[in-house]
């Protein structure tokens, strides 16, 4: 048996592309080239496709941290009327405290002198 580059018959088989070249019906560069440019166009649709998506994304991720911000913001307002509110029982607390201390002696006095 014959070894190498040969057909079984001792003939020369050829580089691939001499090969599809040779084979009636196998595509030829013209044809790859189509074929390629088809898979460029396809390829370019899709990334068109993808950008759109990721621009209406961007868009509505931008709105919903528009929407976040205005309800951290609320928040904010809510927490510092708590604080302020809370503060101002605090002195209120703190007022009825001083006089019911000024007002202990007195009462006091009074206690003591219902017990004798």
């Amino acid at each position: 048996m014959i070894s190498g580059n040969t057909g079984g018959d001792g003939s020369s088989s050829g580089t691939g592309q001499e090969k599809a070249a040779a084979q009636p019906g196998a595509p030829g560069i013209s044809d790859m080239f189509e074929l390629f440019k088809d898979f460029l166009k396809t390829q370019a649709e899709r990334d068109k496709k993808q950008a759109e998506r990721d621009k209406l994304w961007r868009e509505e991720q931008a709105e919903r941290d528009k929407k976040q911000a205005e309800r951290d913001e609320r928040l904010l307002e809510f927490q510092n009327q708590q604080a302020n509110s809370l503060a101002k029982l605090e002195k209120a607390i703190d007022k009825l405290n001083q006089q019911a201390i000024q007002r202990a002696p007195a009462a006091m006095g009074a206690n003591t002198a219902a017990l004798r």
